[in-house]
């Protein structure tokens, strides 16, 4: 799917469709000029944010002796380890999901071992970039079978392939439309900004109030 099959539905349903449509697609030449370019891409980011799926992909990471593991600079989100692996990549056991203070609580001395990695903590809310592994690799180069969800790759021409599934593509439209209504001041754009929002929210399976308001807010505050 390509980023003018977005861009073609939000300007139908604005009626843009000129061949000078008030709504370019490209964008802008100065900063101050709004485009769907730059609301398609803020788009992806929020898609990628709520619902980490949307961009995931299975990879091998490769772990530094410590418990503390940073994720690449293109890693957005840790989804889900699954195997542990030697340094050759031959897998060695699997990974299970454990919460820090069941650590504290039946295993105080946690941080103090070294050896094959059977567990791994992580909290997305606390610090997205970053996990902890126990216990802490013994030899260089040892790695985790994991499941993360990428940095979408942002639109720069209508031909862009998009980089989330095709299954959030009516979600994105809403989030354009989201950002094109939000943008006006008048009071029945903003009402229709809101109900794109909701549809949006719906897509995606979140609580409009808890999971996606504060993001979206913060979205058309800072334009």
């Amino acid at each position: 799917m390509q980023a003018d099959d977005i861009y073609a539905v939000v300007s139908s349903r604005l009626q843009d469709m000129t061949a000078v449509r008030r709504w370019p697609w490209d964008s802008p030449n100065t900063d101050h000029e709004l485009s769907l370019e730059r609301f398609i891409n803020k788009g992806l980011l929020t898609i990628a944010l709520q619902r980490p799926d949307a961009t995931a992909e299975v990879k091998d990471f490769t772990l530094v002796q410590d418990l503390k593991q940073e994720l690449a600079g293109t890693d957005l989100a840790l989804i889900d380890c699954y195997f542990f692996m030697d340094e050759h990549g031959a897998i060695q056991n699997a990974v299970t999901r454990i919460e820090r203070k069941d650590l504290d609580a039946y295993s105080p001395y946690w941080v103090t071992k070294e050896g094959n990695v059977y567990h791994w903590v992580y909290d997305r809310l606390q610090n997205p970039r970053s996990f902890f592994v126990i216990p802490k690799p013994d030899k260089a180069d040892q790695q985790l079978k994991a499941l993360v969800s990428k940095v979408p790759t942002y639109v720069t021409s209508p031909a862009t392939i998009l980089s989330i599934s095709d299954l959030y593509a009516p979600a994105l439209i809403e989030l354009v439309l989201y950002q094109v209504f939000a943008s006006d001041t008048d009071d029945a754009n903003w009402q229709k900004a809101m109900g794109c929002m909701q549809v949006a929210a719906e897509i995606m399976g979140i609580k409009l109030e808890t999971d996606i308001t504060q993001p979206m807010k913060s979205m058309h505050d800072r334009g």
